[in-house]
């Protein structure tokens, strides 16, 4: 991570903190309550994108006292799902483009040489394909930005587009119901 998204992930989490103990989201969230679950799903379209992570999940933590916790969850799961996919479908064909750029024009190195050791060595290995997709799972629970970690072993794993809506939609729905259930 560097220095940049470190300060972007300190500032949202300071930012998140100051929504809960100052109460500014107690005159936001009759506002948000007012739509119900429409506010409950784009909160969840919002939370993978790292930086508002922390103020989302601040925000279904406090919205959660006012909605059922485990309808909550699963519409704000759908959201997420569908944003972690947007991540995973950006890294898999953007931003492995882009790298690969850089390491075949910028580098001068053998980028697809690399690539090719890399997911024969992850073939043969039965605990990365086994225990990728579960650590990620796990990263997706938590209300911390993991999204783009997620997609980059998603993509190296080579994760079928079924399973990472699966993955995503349980562990983001295990989250949200586990904030739901916590303020609750």
């Amino acid at each position: 991570m560097n220095r940049r998204n470190t300060i972007i992930l300190v500032a949202s989490v300071i930012f998140a903190y100051f929504l809960l103990k100052s109460g500014a989201l107690s005159s936001f969230i009759p506002l948000l309550g007012e739509y119900k679950y429409i506010s409950a799903f784009i909160l969840g379209l919002l939370f993978p994108l790292g930086f508002t992570t922390a103020p989302v999940a601040a925000t279904l933590y406090t919205l959660s006292v006012h909605f059922n916790p485990v309808l909550m969850a699963f519409v704000a799961a759908i959201g997420a799902m569908i944003g972690n996919l947007l991540i995973f479908f950006f890294v898999k064909y953007e931003m492995v483009n882009e790298i690969r750029y850089i390491f075949t024009n910028d580098l001068k190195l053998d980028f697809y040489k690399f690539e090719l050791n890399l997911t024969k060595k992850r073939l043969k290995s039965k605990w990365f394909r086994f225990l990728a997709p579960v650590f990620s799972g796990l990263l997706i629970a938590l209300p911390v930005p993991t999204e783009m970690i997620v997609s980059i072993l998603w993509n190296i794993n080579k994760v079928k587009v079924k399973y990472v809506m699966l993955l995503s939609f349980v562990f983001s729905f295990v989250g949200f119901l586990f904030l739901g259930i916590l303020h609750g």
